[in-house]
């Protein structure tokens, strides 16, 4: 059940955790024990997919895995409760309502975790199980990952509509009508469009290893070839090199006797002074005192530092300090070896994007899980965004298979290609369709890449989660006008 969400040939699986629930309000919902199965079925889905990302229960992250399956299992109950008393003798409604409402919730979760530890939560969206499919992943320009779980939701609502007895031919001929229209429509939708405009934006060169002085030689022996020269660094237009998110420590006024970091800090500056390109690469922050340390990317150009851009979602509990993370610790739910000692990161000034002409959209990690990461950020219309990430920590590889679920999926809203460089995970770049863009050479630890020119339009970008919203307000006008002209029993 785990694998399902992530996408790939068992993504559309991921229905199946609907189905109890359409069939508890199509058989009279909420009784008791619909209500108890609908919990523990909940419960047991939730804990399943959470132990595949966080590991078993007596592991470094058990408690996070214990707050997750649990407040996520009662969260489902109660939308289960809720939607099942507004629809107990609404048989027509249901259906229609149903789809709009899952997208509308799958939302409201992530607000609600947003508003406790200020970073919100995009696990287990239905949105996810079709990343794979190319014609409906298109659609995610338009509403986002939250338009891709309507269509999955209304699919599962039809199949539910049309198994139940309760539903009339009448009401089995429309849902079948509407859910084929829409479902052509988003097909007819990504056969269409088309976010690649022919041109050739970047090249990247991506280095998924830890920076020392050999890597940084072995680099430099690599780019001095004529052969790379010639393919990596055109005459014409920009060159990248991106290093995953534990690259290398940077310490900021450290003296050069004291340790041989800020000579590593030194020859990767002088790397992109010597060859014409931009280092994006991952780093630990350490400040002078070196107490506390902070997870960011650092941006150079021409032998010099332009931009420090700090992770802007840290993890819960790990990176975070959401209220009751010290009773955890306390307890033995967290235990202290899992805890990084991380400064608060720093606000970024933004307007340096323009200022200083930098054709990138960092993110690091966690980052690529959130859309309004890469959306605050001004850009360029030839804009890319750079995540950086390290999954030496994922031991199942359903993290991983999750971030890349997430990065094809950002890659369609914001029309751009996006390039991952991760350390112990999979490294790849994806076009402004969300396909995987092949290397044009891997040698010596290194892939390098044709980045293609994307036309970077789209309402999810220019408008965020405006469909969920929609849906939101849909959800909360039909139960207001419900409320107002109540229908009665037997009606």
């Amino acid at each position: 059940m785990a694998i399902s969400l992530q996408g790939g040939r068992w993504g559309l699986l991921s229905p199946i955790w609907l189905f109890p629930m359409l069939m508890a309000v199509a058989g009279g919902f909420p009784r008791f024990e619909s209500a108890i199965c609908s919990g523990v079925f909940g419960l047991a889905f939730y804990a399943t997919v959470f132990r595949g990302l966080l590991g078993p229960w007596d592991g470094m992250f058990g408690g996070v895995w214990m707050i997750l399956f649990v407040s996520y299992a009662a969260l489902h109950l109660v939308a289960c409760l809720l939607f099942g008393l507004w629809a107990r003798h609404r048989p027509i409604a249901v259906w229609w309502v149903l789809p709009p409402a899952v997208a509308a919730y799958e939302y409201l979760r992530h607000v609600i975790t947003w508003s406790y530890d200020r970073c919100g939560l995009t696990f287990c969206l239905l949105g996810q199980s079709v990343a794979d499919l190319d014609l409906l992943r298109q659609c995610a320009d338009i509403g986002g990952i939250w338009l891709l779980s309507y269509l999955v939701a209304l699919g599962a609502a039809t199949i539910a509509c049309c198994a139940t007895r309760r539903s009339t031919t009448r009401q089995r001929l429309m849902m079948c009508g509407w859910c084929a229209v829409t479902t052509l429509a988003a097909c007819l939708y990504g056969a269409t469009r088309n976010g690649i405009d022919g041109s050739v934006a970047a090249h990247v060169i991506l280095i998924p290893d830890r920076f020392d002085e050999q890597t940084i030689a072995r680099i430099r022996q690599r780019l001095a070839t004529p052969t790379v020269m010639a393919a990596s660094f055109p005459s014409s237009g920009r060159t990248y090199i991106v290093g995953p998110e534990t690259a290398l420590i940077w310490h900021v006024n450290a003296v050069r006797e004291s340790t041989n970091v800020p000579l590593i800090q030194e020859s990767l500056l002088q790397l992109t002074a010597d060859f014409p390109c931009t280092s994006v690469v991952g780093a630990w922050i350490q400040g002078e005192r070196g107490e506390a340390v902070r997870n960011a990317v650092v941006i150079g150009r021409d032998g010099g530092v332009i931009a420090v851009i700090d992770k802007q979602h840290p993890v819960p509990f790990v990176e975070g300090r959401p209220p009751g993370t010290n009773w955890l610790i306390e307890n033995g739910l967290i235990p202290l070896g899992a805890i990084r000692n991380l400064a608060p990161r720093q606000e970024v000034d933004k307007a340096r994007f323009h200022e200083q002409a930098i054709h990138c959209i960092p993110g690091v990690c966690y980052d690529v899980f959130f859309s309004q990461t890469f959306r605050e950020f001004p850009s360029h219309a030839d804009s890319l965004i750079v995540c950086c990430l390290d999954e030496t920590f994922d031991t199942t590889g359903v993290f991983q298979q999750l971030s890349r679920v997430h990065t094809r999926i950002r890659a369609v809203e914001f029309r751009r290609p996006i390039v991952r460089c991760s350390l112990g995970g999979l490294s790849a770049v994806y076009d402004g369709n969300g396909h995987s863009v092949d290397p044009q050479s891997t040698a010596d630890g290194m892939m390098t890449y044709e980045i293609p020119g994307a036309d970077c339009h789209s309402l999810s970008a220019t408008y965020g989660n405006w469909f969920a919203v929609l849906c939101l307000i849909l959800v909360i006008g039909v139960s207001i006008e419900s409320w107002l002209r109540p229908v009665k029993r037997g009606a």
